[in-house]
């Protein structure tokens, strides 16, 4: 880490996030998803359309729900009206600040948190374990400096 963002709070979205995250698209199965999930071993992913513009996210708990309706075979696209619409995901840019990043996770009941473009175009995603690996980071950052300042 750089000593300009040896400071948490001065990390942002794209220094964190997860480029080229999983997506998933409105014509895959929800059986074809599960496997994906589970061979990612993440608990969920963004829905995108042809254009990777984010529409929803799907979770565990989402396909859980679509298998017990005897969804396996169905698609994404025929339980849509069942997901968060995009303007209830929750989304970020990349310029966007660790700290208002880490509210979002503190204000609302979400494992992960979408990247994405002034054009709303699917950049990556933030998860828990993201903001977990970014504290540690910066702990072991000012660890080096302190060991720096030591033997100096």
């Amino acid at each position: 880490m750089s000593e300009q963002k040896a400071n948490v709070g001065t990390l942002t979205a794209q220094d964190i996030m997860t480029p080229n995250a999983y997506s998933v698209t409105t014509d895959q199965t929800i059986e074809s998803i599960m496997k994906d999930l589970i061979d990612k071993k993440i608990s969920g992913a963004p829905v995108v359309d042809k254009s990777k513009n984010v529409i929803s996210v799907i979770s565990e708990a989402d396909l859980m729900k679509f298998a017990a309706a005897g969804g396996l075979k169905r698609t994404v696209s025929e339980f849509l009206d069942k997901l968060s619409s995009s303007e209830k995901v929750l989304k970020v840019e990349k310029k966007d600040l660790f700290k208002n990043i880490f509210k979002h996770f503190l204000l609302n009941p979400v494992r992960r948190v979408i990247v994405v473009d002034s054009s709303d175009k699917l950049q990556g995603i933030i998860s828990r374990r993201d903001i977990l690996k970014a504290f540690l980071m910066f702990e072991e950052a000012k660890e080096g400096e302190a060991s720096n300042e030591k033997s100096d």
